[in-house]
């Protein structure tokens, strides 16, 4: 019997560590857009809300991205602004986001109308656009990453 209570208790103890490090996450929700015409030509701003669930305190995440049509072309990014970034801009307040926190962000940048834009895919976060207080070594912010979208023809998935 007491092998019996061993094994639950080892079993409920690696059970309580792996939820832990699965709960971790930083949801981004892309909550709007803004279409901008100079000239004949468009581009697109898109808004994030970024909430950080992670470790610790985020100072730094740089979501590198590539946007398809609803043909299924590749769309350009607009000045630079291919990343989705809570950071983002010079002019930007937020220079961190606390854990349980919530910040918005214009931070995507596209070239064209915003309502032909059909998927984001979030590819990559390179370790250095990654800056996370009491982040374990070899974490990815990609993997603890949800992504979701409140406009209905946009879809926001990782790669």
């Amino acid at each position: 019997m007491s092998l019996k209570k061993l094994v639950i208790t080892i079993f409920s103890i690696s059970i309580l560590f792996i939820s832990s490090a699965y709960s971790k996450n930083i949801n981004i929700e892309l909550i709007s857009y803004k279409e901008k015409e100079s000239s004949g030509k468009y581009n697109c701003q898109l808004e994030f809300t970024f909430t950080n669930n992670s470790w610790g305190t985020m100072y730094g995440l740089k979501v590198d991205t590539e946007v398809y049509d609803d043909r299924e072309d590749k769309m350009s990014d607009y000045a630079f602004g291919k990343y989705i970034n809570p950071f983002a801009g010079i002019f930007s307040k937020i220079d961190k986001i606390g854990l349980g926190n919530t910040a918005t962000s214009k931070s995507l940048h596209l070239k064209g109308k915003c309502k032909y834009v059909s998927v984001i895919k979030m590819k990559e976060v390179k370790p250095n656009h990654c800056n996370i207080r009491q982040m374990p070594e070899g974490a990815n912010c990609l993997d603890i990453i949800t992504a979701s979208s409140k406009i209905d023809h946009i879809k926001l998935i990782k790669k």
